[in-house]
C-alpha cells in the first residue's frame, strides 16, 4: 500500500511538473502585432544601404498574462534602399526625390531567442522582402523618420517562449532609472542614442515637473531625452493580430 502511495505521488509530481513547464512555454504565434520605436534618426540624405537601424521594443508584449517581449529590448533593422534627393538644373530634369526604405529583421525574447520580425502582417511570397516605404511628401527632396517613431511591426513564425528562463529581466529588479542618473549619463559623455535606448529599457522613477525639467535643461539633457523620460511608464500592450 505505501509503495502505491509513494507511486502516486511520484506520478502526481511527474504531471506537476509537465504543467509548470506547459504553462512556463507561452506561444507567439506568427502575424502577432507588437509596437517598436526608432532610436535615433533616419533620413536618405546620410542613410545609405546596409546601415543597421536600431529600434527598442516600445512596451513590454504579453501573452496569456507572460511578458514573453520586454520594453526596451533592442529590435534590428537594415537599410534597403537610400538616395539623396536632387533639384535638376532644367525644367527637364526635374526633381529627384530623396528615397529611402528599411526592413524589420530581429528582436530578442524574454528567453534570449531570437524572434524574426517583418513589416507586413501577411508574410511575403517566397523571395520577397517586407519593407517600410518613407513617404511623407510627394517627391520630396528628403525622406526621414524621427527618433521616437513608432512603427507596428510583426512577427514572422511561430515560435513557443520559456517566460522562466534565466535570460528573462525582471521589473522587480532594483534598478530604478531617476533624473540623477540621466544627467550622469549626459555629463559622462554617453550618447544620446545610448541614454535614449537606456531609458527604454529601464524601470524609471523620473521627476518632470517644472523646476525638474529646468534642471534637466541647465545640465545640458536634450530635448529627445527629456520627452523620452516624460513618456516613460511601466504601461503594457497585448499582442494582437
Amino acid at each position: 500500500m505505501f509503495r502505491s502511495f509513494a507511486l502516486a505521488c511520484v506520478t502526481l509530481s511527474a504531471a506537476a511538473a509537465i504543467d509548470a513547464r506547459a504553462a512556463a512555454d507561452v506561444p507567439l504565434v506568427d502575424g502577432g502585432r507588437l509596437r517598436v520605436r526608432l532610436v535615433r534618426v533616419l533620413t536618405s540624405e546620410t542613410a545609405r544601404i546596409g546601415d543597421a537601424v536600431i529600434l527598442a521594443v516600445d512596451r513590454d508584449v504579453v501573452v496569456n498574462g507572460q511578458i514573453v517581449l520586454l520594453r526596451g529590448t533592442v529590435a534590428a533593422g537594415t537599410v534597403v534602399d537610400a538616395s539623396p534627393g536632387s533639384q535638376g538644373g532644367s525644367w527637364i530634369s526635374g526633381v529627384h526625390p530623396g528615397r529611402l526604405a528599411f526592413t524589420f529583421d530581429s528582436t530578442t525574447a524574454v528567453d534570449g531567442q531570437p524572434i524574426r520580425l517583418r513589416a507586413t502582417s501577411t508574410a511575403t511570397a517566397a523571395g520577397g522582402t517586407s519593407r517600410v516605404v518613407m513617404q511623407r511628401t510627394p517627391r520630396a527632396l528628403m525622406e526621414w523618420a524621427a527618433e521616437g517613431t513608432t512603427f507596428d511591426v510583426f512577427v514572422d513564425g511561430n515560435y513557443s517562449i520559456n517566460t522562466d528562463r534565466p535570460a528573462r529581466r525582471s521589473r522587480n529588479g532594483p534598478e530604478r532609472l531617476t533624473n540623477e542618473d540621466v544627467i550622469k549619463l549626459v555629463e559622462g559623455g554617453i550618447g544620446e542614442d545610448v541614454v535614449l535606448a537606456k531609458i527604454y529599457g529601464a524601470r524609471t522613477a523620473f521627476r518632470t515637473d517644472a523646476l525638474d525639467l529646468m534642471q534637466l535643461k541647465k545640465a545640458g539633457v536634450p530635448d529627445a531625452v527629456v520627452i523620452a523620460m516624460i513618456e516613460a511608464s511601466s504601461e503594457i500592450v497585448r499582442i494582437r493580430k
